[in-house]
């Protein structure tokens, strides 16, 4: 299995196991009629050794995932809201989306080369 066959099935894996509990990551958007914001807190139910706490790369996939979809929620209440264009807000999406596919591949890198000192 390669490396990118491996960061899939750990991002599947991560992702499918996040489970929503409260609001604590929140963003905030700001728009020609105030603020909008949005936010998210979640746990993995059950990492790959069977407990309840996770890895470091668990972490590190958890947290991408979830700063991503407060990101992406924020921006498209800002939008139902009216307080962002829907075309300014399709490209903030597309921004988002890009960024964060790049911040996790980039800080799933950083977290092994730290293991290997």
């Amino acid at each position: 299995m390669s490396n990118e066959d491996e960061l899939r099935e750990l991002v599947k894996r991560v992702k499918s196991g996040l489970l929503i509990t409260k609001i604590v990551a929140t963003r905030s958007v700001k728009g020609r009629l105030g603020e909008t914001q949005a936010g998210f807190s979640a746990e993995l139910s059950l990492s790959e050794s069977g407990s309840t706490s996770m890895t470091l790369r668990e972490a590190i996939v958890a947290n991408c995932l979830l700063a991503r979809e407060a990101d992406l929620a924020a921006i498209r209440n800002a939008i139902a809201g009216g307080n962002l264009s829907l075309e300014y807000g399709n490209d903030a999406i597309a921004v988002i989306k890009a960024n964060y596919s790049r911040l996790l591949v980039q800080s799933l890198k950083e977290s092994e080369e730290v293991a290997g000192e």
